[in-house]
């Protein structure tokens, strides 16, 4: 048995992670990261607070990247869209 053989054998690769029933490879689906991201910026951009605060989790915490303020709990965070809509 050559050494590369034996290798794969003794540590073999890693298999890809089967997340959410394999939602995470399917860009299309709600539940991969890529469709609750559009979900969140879709429901932002049509006001829809109640579509916006079914995808954030309770135990999120949102950092705002100019001044690095931070909300924690979906409450705050949709609050805080919901102010940063009024202003534009």
């Amino acid at each position: 048995m050559e050494m590369t053989d034996m290798n794969a054998t003794l540590n073999p690769a890693p298999k890809p992670a089967d997340v959410n029933g394999g939602a995470m490879r399917d860009v299309n689906s709600k539940k991969s990261p890529f469709g609750v991201f559009r979900t969140l910026f879709e429901s932002g951009r049509a006001n829809d607070f109640e579509a916006m605060a079914d995808t954030i989790d309770e135990d999120c915490e949102w950092t705002m990247m100019p001044n690095m303020k931070t909300f924690k709990g979906k409450n705050a965070v949709v609050e805080n869209v919901q102010v940063g809509q009024t202003r534009l």
